[in-house]
């Protein structure tokens, strides 16, 4: 906040932050570019809640989820369907970008431009800013 303050934030710049499923053991934190991934979810009808997995934050599914849909969430009625959320069809980035990063676990911060990629010197002062961040973090653990 001090940099919005003293006006050296850079304007037209906002900053998209990912934590991994296991923020407690991440492995730190990696300035990234935005990825190009995709990922095209739908709906497929199950037929009890206990059916299928959880689907994680990161659009993978743990197959091996003990939680269930609360009963509020579901009516009681015989007549009623039941859905779950699907990957239908999805495009990962294989290089460098956010998306990699936070699949091997780090807390991963992008800048972003408001109408398009973040601008050069948006970077170049995050490459700074970002260390201090989590230097500071990391000490009060």
């Amino acid at each position: 906040m001090a940099e919005v303050g003293n006006r050296t934030y850079p304007i037209n710049c906002f900053l998209n932050v990912d934590v991994p499923t296991d923020v407690l053991n991440h492995k730190g934190y990696r300035l990234t570019k935005q990825g190009k991934s995709f990922v095209k979810l739908g709906w497929k009808q199950i037929t009890s809640e206990t059916q299928g997995g959880k689907m994680l934050s990161t659009m993978t599914m743990d197959q091996n989820s003990t939680t269930s849909v609360e009963p509020s969430d579901l009516s009681t009625q015989n007549d009623s369907l039941i859905f779950q959320r699907e990957v239908r069809e999805a495009q990962i980035d294989t290089d460098d970008a956010d998306y990699y990063y936070l699949q091997q676990g780090y807390i991963t911060v992008t800048p972003l431009g408001a109408l398009s990629n973040a601008e050069i010197d948006g970077v170049e002062f995050f490459k700074e800013w970002l260390p201090s961040v989590s230097e500071s973090s990391f000490s009060k653990m």
